[in-house]
């Protein structure tokens, strides 16, 4: 998202880089799709970047809470994406920016804060055999949990 996000708010970007810009958001959009809206909910540098994707989720642009994806439900009981279905839309997003700019690096600073939900959708990330491109580097302060982390 950085690297497209530098190339549209570049006010020299050159004819190539503009041309590289609108193929990279081409294919991500539409290999995302509806995927798309609910990825820029949660990374709003993903919506700055994808700018004609709303950011929030609402009625009108969710995707059919009674469609299934792969037996299980796209939208919960709260409106809110599934689990299931949010660390889907994850690995394909993950998938997708590796296949186009190669091998990425995630570093994580802070993960003694991290939540459980985090936790579950960071393993989903680096544990999806689709993708061998993603080395994921976590970093955690000793001196700021308890025993109970250890």
């Amino acid at each position: 998202c950085g690297y497209l996000l530098s190339l549209k708010q570049s006010s020299t970007v050159r004819r190539r880089d503009k041309k590289e810009y609108h193929e990279v958001h081409r294919i991500i959009a539409e290999r995302l799709q509806e995927d798309l809206t609910i990825l820029s909910s949660i990374m709003p540098e993903l919506g700055e970047v994808f700018d004609d994707v709303g950011g929030e989720i609402t009625p009108d642009n969710t995707p059919n809470p009674h469609e299934q994806k792969e037996g299980n439900k796209k939208i919960n009981a709260q409106g809110e994406p599934s689990k299931v279905y949010l660390h889907q839309a994850f690995r394909k997003f993950f998938r997708i920016v590796c296949e186009l700019e190669g091998p990425l690096v995630l570093l994580l600073d802070d993960m003694q804060w991290a939540d459980s939900d985090s936790l579950e959708l960071l393993q989903s990330i680096i544990t999806d055999i689709e993708n061998k491109c993603i080395l994921t580097i976590c970093l955690y302060r000793t001196d700021e949990v308890g025993e109970e982390h250890a």
